[in-house]
């Protein structure tokens, strides 16, 4: 197991939520038309939780009056989603689609499968926004630079 990325260690330090809200904001925005639409309707009253792997860092989501939330009280969740974050941003820029990932085993899935099944379902039909399009583009082409370590200086010879 490889140890996380420096920002990955620094945000699970974070009290959980200066780390939650703004994802949940974030969230709430990526997915605003689709909310208004009550195409995550199926969310009502459970409880997903998004993990990013090999760290600490867990996301509880369920929906409410068209809004995701995290969920007030602590309990086992319905479905837990796992997978790296090069993989979210892949996943929530349509470059792959989310069968492919689970069956690479890059996206991990487990607990309820009908909710599942819907998650992925409405992953495989959400259009994002042309600007937030534009935004994961960006996060896509910054995650080598900033999850990865700088390469070893190399000894040149004179």
């Amino acid at each position: 197991m490889s140890r996380p990325p420096l920002p990955v260690i620094a945000l699970s330090r974070l009290p959980r939520p200066l780390w939650t809200r703004p994802s949940l904001a974030v969230l709430n925005l990526a997915f605003a038309n689709a909310l208004h639409r009550g195409e995550l309707d199926f969310m009502q009253g459970r409880m997903v939780v998004i993990a990013l792997a090999e760290t600490p860092l867990r996301l509880a989501l369920s929906g409410d009056r068209r809004r995701l939330v995290s969920p007030g009280s602590p309990r086992r969740p319905d479905l837990l989603i796992e997978a790296d974050l090069a993989t979210y941003v892949t996943l929530l820029q349509r470059e792959t689609d989310p069968d492919t990932l689970f069956f690479q085993r890059r996206l991990r899935l487990r607990g309820d499968t009908e909710l599942g099944l819907e998650v992925k379902n409405f992953l495989a039909g959400w259009e994002p926004d042309p600007s937030l399009q534009r935004l994961l583009e960006l996060a896509r082409r910054g995650l080598p630079q900033m999850f990865n370590p700088a390469p070893e200086p190399r000894n040149f010879r004179q």
